[in-house]
């Protein structure tokens, strides 16, 4: 079995249990959860600006996104 694979099985629980937390916390606050496929800082502040805007500036959170990070740092 490679490393790799290894890797994979002992981060699973990990990222299990991170969305199922951010789940908890969305369902808390009545907000969703939206995977984002673009990249881009600037489009996502643009994007939560917008949001603020509808739900009015009282504090909390605001939307909860998902969103696939690329990392040249690790290399299989």
């Amino acid at each position: 079995m490679s490393k790799y694979i290894d890797y994979l099985k002992f981060v699973e629980p990990y990222k299990e249990s991170i969305r199922a937390n951010a789940g908890l916390i969305a369902k808390e606050h009545g907000v969703e959860i939206e995977f984002m496929r673009k990249s881009g800082v600037r489009k996502r502040i643009h994007y939560f600006k917008k949001k603020i805007e509808q739900r009015d500036s009282h504090p909390g959170i605001v939307h909860i996104i998902s969103v696939l990070e690329t990392c040249n740092t690790f290399n299989p």
